[in-house]
């Protein structure tokens, strides 16, 4: 990799790539205030286990979420509430580059 970039900006990179699918979005906002198993959250959203399981070892990767187990059920939890402030300055900047091209 480029010899000037820094640990922390990759781990940026990682981070913002986890939260650029509206699935993890979504996956994170249903974690944040409650306990939820993968497999009700898979009928949720009429997806396999699978598919959800891959969604949370991306947001697992990039220290977002950590799980626990249960018997057979897995549960994922939010290592950081912070990350909510993130997605809220993107819905801002996606105000500001609407507004920008409205002028």
């Amino acid at each position: 990799m480029y010899e000037p970039i820094k640990k922390e900006q990759k781990l940026n990179a990682l981070i913002l790539k986890a939260v650029s699918n509206p699935v993890r979005i979504y996956l994170l906002e249903e974690i944040r205030n409650k306990k939820i198993c993968v497999c009700e959250l898979a009928k949720k959203l009429n997806m396999s286990f699978g598919a959800i399981s891959k969604h949370f070892s991306v947001l697992k990767n990039a220290g977002l979420v950590y799980e626990e187990r249960d018997g057979n059920n897995i549960y994922y939890r939010l290592t950081c509430e912070c990350i909510f402030d993130l997605v809220e300055t993107s819905k801002q900047v996606f105000d500001c580059i609407n507004k920008k091209r409205r002028l």
